[in-house]
């Protein structure tokens, strides 16, 4: 009833104690025993570092009841709100309140974190630890895939019997793989599918190879047997010694130099063939092309030696000596050895039909022999008779003429008459001229004395002092000028 009584009296603020509004010493106990029942914990482990914050909440969750909730909070609220003049001694009452769970919370907090970061650093360590182990595996994985990657690289068809015993060496490690052991295995089911990739190209780029090789060996060959067909085939329009042409076939069939591919033994002995048959058609054309020069040659002598007795049949006293040079040239030739025999048969039987046809001719001979030297020298009479002189009675000159002794010998009647008049005709021109040169002598004189005069007094004139450089110059010239036009006229005058 008493307490019924009380919470019926009306609240009278001016006789409320300010230790009273908030209940301070309830508070007050409450947090002492809230501290004593959360100590201050030594992190060690983990589980003490779970104990620390649990207490450490506890401390946090006290304090800030105080600020933000229950009824301690409704109670400020109002107080402040109502009471305005006791709002420096709650605060105060608060802070202080505050404080007895703070500092041990402060302190706790601080070795919380300290251990939180050892914690960090020990994961740090170990997380270094794995990345270095698991790069570790991987960059041995990068080897051991780089080895064999180039081991496929290194590949050719030489070496494709142990290329895959070199792979199956290399594909192998003593690093512990653990848990990334199927990424070697990735990579190996990778590489190999390479290395086989890369045998199958080699093999058929072998293939390839040896196809287009023996293409290329079947053309060359083929090139061969043409350009040796060619040579056989030119022997003839480009005739050259036997032995050259052979040269020339086994330079063609040559496989030392000039080729970049290789000859393998059955290319090598079918070129070797192909090699004697061309050199055989070479024989065999020569033969042929010699056999045809020998009949042809034969032939050739039974033609001149019938042109030859037939030319003998018509020599005269008139061409005797002519055909006489022209038998000499014929038995002078130089022939092939295989009609050397037929050859000097016919030299023998046109030298006796030479020598009897000269002896039929002997008297006729000698009478026109004698003839000709009396009319040359009849002729040599004549000319010098007009005035022709000679110094070695070979040549004649006079009247600007010239007559040479073949001239006068091999001129027939009619040529000599003409000669004579034409020389007749030289000497009266000449006669003519020297009487006109006679006649206009002491005018030519007397001209050429003029204008050499002229000249030397155009040779004596000297500028004036005053004349300039340039008309110096332009003085030079026209002087020049006038003295050679003064030996011009002198040139000509002498000429007329």
């Amino acid at each position: 009833m008493k307490n019924q009584e009380n919470e019926k009296k009306e609240f009278n603020l001016m006789q409320v104690d300010n230790t009273q509004l908030v209940h301070v010493s309830e508070w007050e106990k409450k947090l002492k025993e809230l501290v004593k029942a959360n100590p201050y914990v030594k992190i060690t482990d983990k589980k003490s570092l779970a104990l620390a914050k649990e207490r450490k909440a506890n401390l946090r969750e006290a304090r800030l009841e105080l600020r933000t909730s229950g009824k301690s909070e409704s109670q400020e609220s109002m107080l402040l709100n109502k009471l305005k003049n006791i709002t420096a001694f709650v605060k105060d009452t608060i802070d202080k309140l505050v404080d007895i769970p703070k500092t041990p919370e402060d302190k706790q907090d601080i070795e919380i974190k300290r251990f939180e970061q050892v914690l960090a650093d020990l994961k740090a360590e170990e997380d270094e630890k794995e990345e270095k182990r698991t790069k570790a595996i991987r960059d041995e994985i990068d080897r051991v895939k780089l080895e064999l990657a180039t081991v496929t690289e290194n590949a050719t068809f030489k070496t494709l019997g142990s290329v895959q015993e070199a792979f199956d060496k290399v594909k192998v490690t003593d690093v512990e793989l653990m848990e990334l052991s199927f990424l070697f295995d990735e990579m190996i089911i990778e590489q190999q599918k390479i290395l086989d990739d890369k045998i199958e190209a080699v093999k058929q780029a072998e293939n390839d190879r040896l196809e287009k090789l023996s293409k290329d060996r079947e053309a060359i060959i083929n090139q061969m047997i043409v350009d040796g067909q060619e040579v056989v085939d030119g022997i003839e329009a480009n005739p050259v010694e036997e032995r050259l042409i052979k040269q020339i076939i086994s330079g063609i069939f040559q496989t030392l130099t000039g080729y970049e591919i290789e000859f393998d033994a059955d290319s090598l002995k079918k070129i070797d063939e192909e090699k004697e048959k061309a050199i055989g058609k070479v024989k065999d054309k020569f033969e042929k092309i010699h056999n045809d020069q020998v009949q042809e040659t034969k032939n050739r002598l039974v033609e001149v030696r019938e042109g030859l007795l037939d030319l003998i049949f018509q020599t005269n006293v008139s061409n005797h000596e002519d055909n006489e040079a022209v038998i000499k040239k014929a038995l002078n030739q130089e022939v092939m050895e295989d009609v050397l025999e037929d050859f000097e048969k016919m030299k023998v039987m046109v030298a006796n039909s030479w020598k009897r046809k000269m002896s039929e001719l002997s008297a006729d001979i000698e009478k026109e022999e004698k003839r000709l030297s009396d009319q040359l020298n009849d002729r040599i009479k004549t000319i010098q008779e007009l005035g022709m002189t000679t110094d070695d009675d070979q040549e004649w000159n006079g009247f600007d003429c010239k007559v040479f002794v073949d001239d006068l010998f091999n001129y027939d009647g009619h040529e000599f008459d003409g000669l004579v008049e034409e020389i007749k005709q030289a000497k009266s021109d000449d006669e003519a001229e020297q009487e006109r040169q006679t006649l206009i002598r002491p005018d030519k004189i007397t001209m050429v004395d003029a204008f050499v005069q002229v000249k030397n007094k155009i040779s004596e004139i000297e500028p004036d002092d005053f004349v300039t450089e340039g008309m110096f110059v332009h003085f030079v010239e026209l002087k020049k000028q006038l003295m050679e036009l003064c030996d011009s006229n002198i040139e000509t005058i002498n000429k007329l």
